[in-house]
């Protein structure tokens, strides 16, 4: 992360933060490069923070950005560009539909909105479950949702956190592989229907200012 452009997209982020989120939350270059503290106020935790969607989500899209900046520069273009859920936005940016700025701005809001409504909803949890045809899995404890399919043989579930343990439970039974995912809230389900509202108005605001695609997204 010590590349230029990554320093640059991440003051960039800082500077869209301190515009788009609500007074007192920390900077992205905050969390990705904490003070050293002293031995007294030590934060062993802080891995906790990165993980925390408000703060990944921003970190997250400004190093892809960034990255992204370090090829442009050498003079590469994508033919095509392509990412899942948060990284869609990145996607978009470096397909030119979005200027840096609107991304910026919605990556900070989409991460408002989603901290949001992980705090004002129980706990909750998500696991990744690996094994053979595990994309026809089918869903039988409460409050779970089967939230992504990433490949035949390897999906996502989500949802309060007691129903994700007993779903686990069922399914390690099953012979699948259960890990646990360090995430902050139950993404892609139902529970984030106050988030998706919220951003919903945010990217309608920005949708003037979309742009034709220069590379397949």
């Amino acid at each position: 992360m010590a590349w230029p452009p990554v320093r640059t997209a991440i003051s960039e982020m800082d500077a869209a933060a301190l515009a788009a989120r609500p007074a007192g939350t920390p900077l992205v270059s905050e969390v990705l490069y904490p003070r050293e503290a002293y031995e007294s106020e030590a934060k062993p935790d802080h891995d906790k923070v990165l993980q925390d969607t408000l703060h990944s989500q921003p970190c997250t899209t400004a190093v892809a950005v960034g990255a992204y900046d370090v090829f442009a520069q050498a003079g590469l273009r994508p033919d095509f560009t392509a990412g899942h859920s948060l990284g869609e936005l990145a996607a978009l940016y470096a397909g030119g539909v979005l200027s840096r700025e609107a991304t910026f701005e919605l990556v900070c809001h989409r991460a408002t909105a989603m901290a949001s409504a992980s705090k004002s909803a129980k706990s909750e949890a998500m696991s990744a479950i690996i094994g053979p045809n595990a994309a026809q899995l089918k869903v039988v404890s409460d409050g779970v949702w089967l939230a992504n399919v990433n490949e035949p043989s390897q999906v996502v579930i989500s949802g309060s956190e007691g129903g994700v343990a007993a779903e686990s439970k069922l399914l390690t039974a099953k012979g699948f592989r259960v890990v646990p995912l360090k995430v902050s809230g139950a993404f892609h389900t139902p529970l984030m229907k106050d988030a998706s509202e919220a951003f919903g108005k945010c990217v309608r605001a920005k949708q003037a200012t979309f742009k034709a695609a220069k590379a397949k997204v």
